[in-house]
């Protein structure tokens, strides 16, 4: 849908990562779902529209030339009157997990962050991680940047005190304890991997993560025959196919036994609700990508998780410390049997105290809201 003159006085621009990662889009879709009666709007590339489209309050605008070149002439001058122009909002939620990381050596924010910050009145940060940064000025640069919007909620301790001495700073567990979960998923006998790419070099560890990369396939490759071995039904499961996980899916597969692929299933283009039905119906978790690893608590799913960024090990560290994990320099190990016997998953009176806590991701949007 295509506007040039709006009145989007009632409207919450959201921006997000808008490239098909299943945390992200969850991130959205609970924002969007917490407010049923608010009206949403965003700006995404249509082959990424379709873990929205079933949302009655969100407003889709689609990334095609007509509309770049609005946007454009948007930043370059001061007129309310095109497409997408943040004064005309309600509110403008900048909603993410790694959203901080600094790369290279650059310190300053992002021309997207300094247009909202100059032209909104309402700028709010939900669900954010802070770094991993490299010196003091890129700190210092986003301590004053959060001292100008109206809040701004982390998801784990580290990076809330960093910035705690803010009064408009706060912390509660991640925005996806709020996703509603589909109940009626029948259980199977059966394994869910959801893998991730080392190899993808535009993380801003991506120099730290290289090295492991053999090792992590070599010991996902090991692990799935173990499991088909044991009669157990293997699912992998693509979190974001623009990092190519995909590909590292597709690597796995091919230095399976030929034999072994008929037993495995993979999801890679399907929608969100889809895979994470398949993630509900496991008995068992393998969790590489920092949603899954939620997505398994909240299902109650024994899972073993790999982590591949201090995100996840801190937010372990924050809310279940004695969740099974094995780290990237820890791959050497073969025993599988011993693996799944320690898989574990939250306990569900600590879930439901997570799942209430994390409401307070909202904090400060209710009180612009109600």
């Amino acid at each position: 849908m295509v506007e040039i003159v709006s009145n989007n006085k009632r409207k919450i621009y959201i921006s997000a990562y808008f490239k098909g990662n299943v945390g992200d889009d969850l991130f959205v879709r609970t924002l969007v779902k917490n407010y049923p009666n608010e009206i949403f709007e965003i700006y995404i590339e249509k082959e990424f529209a379709n873990s929205f489209v079933d949302l009655k309050n969100i407003h889709i605008i689609y990334k095609n030339i007509f509309n770049r070149i609005l946007r454009f002439i948007r930043n370059k001058v001061s007129s309310n009157v095109f497409l997408g122009y943040p004064t005309h909002y309600k509110a403008i939620i900048e909603i993410g997990g790694s959203i901080f990381q600094q790369i290279e050596k650059n310190c300053e924010l992002s021309k997207e962050r300094k247009i909202n910050m100059r032209l909104s009145k309402h700028y709010f940060i939900i669900g954010s991680n802070f770094g991993p940064y490299r010196n003091k000025k890129y700190y210092e640069a986003y301590t004053e940047f959060f001292s100008k919007i109206e809040g701004v909620v982390f998801r784990d301790k580290q990076s809330y005190e960093l910035f705690k001495k803010l009064k408009n700073v706060s912390y509660a567990p991640d925005v996806v304890f709020n996703y509603p979960l589909n109940k009626k998923n029948i259980k199977t006998n059966s394994v869910s991997i959801v893998p991730v790419n080392l190899k993808y070099d535009r993380r801003s560890n991506f120099k730290s993560l290289d090295k492991y990369n053999s090792a992590y396939v070599g010991w996902l490759v090991n692990l799935i025959e173990y499991s088909l071995k044991k009669k157990l039904k293997v699912n992998l499961i693509s979190f974001c196919n623009e990092e190519k996980d995909n590909e590292v899916i597709s690597l796995i597969l091919s230095k399976l036994k030929h034999s072994s692929i008929k037993h495995i299933s993979v999801y890679d283009n399907d929608n969100i609700e889809k895979k994470i039905g398949i993630i509900a119906s496991s008995k068992y978790l393998v969790s590489s990508r920092f949603h899954s690893m939620i997505i398994g608590w909240k299902c109650q799913i024994n899972q073993i998780v790999v982590p591949y960024s201090d995100k996840t090990i801190n937010v372990i560290k924050d809310l279940y410390p004695k969740q099974m994990s094995i780290k990237l320099t820890n791959l050497n190990s073969k025993e599988y049997e011993q693996i799944f016997r320690l898989a574990n998953t939250m306990p569900i009176s600590k879930l439901r105290k997570y799942e209430l806590a994390a409401k307070k991701q909202f904090i400060y949007v209710d009180k612009l809201i109600n």
